[in-house]
């Protein structure tokens, strides 16, 4: 058994990524092996997250407020170490993924700390994914039209993001607002009595 040498974890010999830091083994040498490395990074991701949802309430409650690492914080600092493919099929199915782990739920989105770490890591590897499908649009190459159709889902995804993060916002002025007018009503109705 091999370590990884970011982590130090154990690792199968032929393994192509650690499942616990992301951190890719070996090179890559072709599309197949950097989709075979995305999907055992997905599973991993999936399993770390399956496993961090546990803990019982006390753990979720913590979490929520975002004084403990919940299964979204863990999940996003998983994704910071993982590769950005060189092919074109590898870029494609890591910004469908990245897009996959975009949380829009809109107040979760503005205000809960797990989510918006989630959400910032995606981010961030859309970001590092757009950067290299524009490169691949610049070059010229056959794929070109497909790697500008996949950032367009990117900056779509993106803009949904945004999108809930604006609900969010609104949906929290709402409430402060309703809350104001609801204390004024009352403190009149005590004012009034007096």
């Amino acid at each position: 058994m091999s370590a990884c040498p970011v982590c130090s974890a154990p690792s199968v010999p032929d393994a192509l990524v650690c499942e616990y830091c992301g951190t890719t083994l070996r090179s890559l040498v072709s599309a197949a092996e950097e989709l075979e490395a995305l999907e055992a990074l997905s599973r991993s991701a999936q399993r770390m997250a399956a496993e961090s949802g546990g803990g019982g309430l006390a753990t979720a409650y913590f979490s929520q407020l975002g004084l403990a690492k919940g299964a979204n914080q863990k999940v996003a600092e998983f994704w910071k170490n993982a590769f950005i493919p060189a092919t074109l099929p590898g870029l494609e199915r890591a910004t469908l993924l990245a897009m996959s782990q975009l949380q829009t739920d809109a107040w979760k989105a503005m205000w809960h700390p797990g989510t918006k770490a989630a959400n910032g890591a995606a981010l961030a590897r859309l970001n590092a994914l757009g950067a290299a499908l524009r490169i691949e649009i610049a070059s010229g190459s056959e794929g070109s039209a497909r790697a500008r159709a996949v950032l367009g889902e990117a900056d779509a995804a993106r803009e949904r993001l945004a999108a809930a993060k604006r609900k969010g916002m609104i949906q929290y002025a709402a409430l402060v607002g309703g809350s104001l007018v609801f204390l004024a009503i009352m403190s009149g109705l005590v004012l009034g009595a007096n």
